[in-house]
């Protein structure tokens, strides 16, 4: 998980939580789910966008990043709903 850290880390950057600012995927990935695509449609777009390296799979460290940026995109939309643990999400 010490990849996905530091990989979470540059894309939202330190002061991501105090100054307020999502980060692309947070934003896109609970719009994509919540479209009115197929769901073939949705779930090729966001394994294309959440497939960093390109390598056609998702390693564990791409499906961290996606799970979270997507749990906190989608608290952001739906400000009642809570975010899990993080310690919860490792364990997934």
């Amino acid at each position: 998980f010490s990849q996905s850290k530091e990989i979470f880390d540059y894309l939202l950057g330190p002061d991501h939580i105090e100054r307020g600012l999502l980060d692309f995927w947070s934003v896109i990935g609970p719009m994509v789910i919540m479209s009115g695509q197929h769901y073939i449609s949705r779930v090729t777009f966001l394994f294309s966008i959440y497939d960093m390296d390109g390598d056609g799979s998702l390693n564990l460290s791409e499906v961290v990043i996606a799970v979270r940026s997507i749990f906190r995109g989608m608290s952001h939309f739906f400000p009642k709903a809570s975010l899990p643990e993080r310690s919860r999400l490792e364990q997934l």
